[in-house]
């Protein structure tokens, strides 16, 4: 397998360049939040990435973004990418709360589904 790489660059600043040499997940995700309340309106882009036989989980700088800039991501085959940081494991609370709140959904839908399936 190639190695695939992101070169995301802001104001034509490079920034970073998330990739992979195996096979997992790539993700980028451009959030927009504006409240009603006292909260200021943010813009943001958020990096991360799974190698999958390692089942680790990359993070990478979060960019705070402003009305104007311009991202720009090249998707490539570089092999010198940046890895990222490892994120941090969940606290066993947060794995609790993480299954509590998937068996909910799941029995939802399970209730919902009676007499379809």
């Amino acid at each position: 397998m190639k190695p695939r790489s992101f070169e995301i660059s802001l104001n034509g600043e490079p920034l970073y360049k998330p990739g992979s040499d195996t096979y997992g997940v790539v993700g980028m995700i451009l959030n927009w939040a504006a409240y009603k309340d006292e909260h200021p309106e943010y813009i943001d882009l958020t990096s991360h990435g799974l190698d999958s036989p390692t089942k680790i989980h990359y993070r990478y700088p979060r960019v705070e973004l402003k009305v104007g800039d311009e991202i720009k991501i090249i998707a490539g085959n570089d092999p010198d990418f940046d890895r990222g940081e490892p994120s941090p494991d969940m606290t066993a609370e947060q794995k609790e709360r993480t299954i509590a709140g998937a068996v909910k959904q799941f029995r939802q839908l399970e209730e919902e589904l009676k007499g379809h399936i």
